[in-house]
């Protein structure tokens, strides 16, 4: 029960306990309330009052944050999901066509908003434009690039991921013995290696072209990693660096 005494202007206070939370606590100043009498005094201490509150709050709010924010830059399985998904949507068009039928620059910018960087060059009558969006995946390196042909799609790729992926780890042995006649696809690369860190894929004449690289769970000295070039969903070609 909250304690009460009489000041010696007659008038009756009542003084508040403190309230005390986890393993520090925070002592609220005397909320003066209740009287016969009415008055600015009253008002301003009620107001007083709900400032420290309000101040409390924010203080847990902060202290807090720092925990939920850490946790956020790790991407999740399903945000990563998600990007390769969308990725995989973003139709490219033949270089030879100015990108006729690939993502426009503008759609692109809808689903991903302005991009952190353009750098663009003409030559007669084409205008290529490459696009780099960063962050896209939810870590601080991702990268997504779009290159675009008078405003359609050409070209994409990406770097700084790491899929999740249950394949055992990639060595210099599994690395050599990968085929490149043709004999090899892409879909057993992924089936083997796992889905690879980064790409960069372009349409030319009708004929597919794919870099892509693994550089993480690649046995080796540090910074291992290998790519494999894809023509037309085989591999055509390789090459690694510090693998073991």
């Amino acid at each position: 029960m909250a304690k009460k005494f009489r000041g010696e202007d007659g008038k009756v206070y009542v003084q508040k306990k403190p309230i005390y939370k986890r393993w520090w606590f925070l002592l609220l100043a005397v909320a003066v309330i209740g009287s016969l009498a009415t008055g600015g005094g009253d008002e301003e201490a009620a107001s007083d009052t709900a400032a420290n509150e309000t101040e409390i709050a924010a203080n847990e709010a902060e202290t807090e944050a720092p925990a939920e924010a850490t946790s956020s830059e790790v991407p999740t399985e399903e945000a990563i999901n998600t990007f390769k998904a969308d990725y995989n949507s973003i139709a490219i068009g033949d270089s030879l066509s100015n990108g006729e039928g690939g993502m426009t620059y503008d759609a692109a910018v809808a689903k991903y908003g302005e991009p952190d960087s353009n750098s663009e060059s003409s030559f007669n009558d084409t205008t290529t434009k490459i696009s780099t969006w960063t962050n896209v995946g939810g870590k601080f390196l991702d990268t997504l690039v779009i290159t675009f042909s008078n405003g359609n799609a050409t070209g994409k790729g990406f770097t700084g991921f790491s899929f999740n992926s249950d394949a055992p780890e990639a060595t210099l042995e599994a690395f050599n013995a990968v085929p490149t006649d043709g004999s090899y696809t892409f879909d057993q690369a992924i089936a083997q290696f796992g889905e690879p860190d980064s790409a960069s894929e372009s349409l030319f004449g009708g004929q597919y072209n794919n870099i892509v690289g693994w550089s993480s769970n690649v046995k080796g000295d540090f910074g291992a990693n290998f790519n494999l070039t894809v023509t037309d969903g085989v591999v055509t070609g390789k090459a690694q660096f510090n693998m073991q």
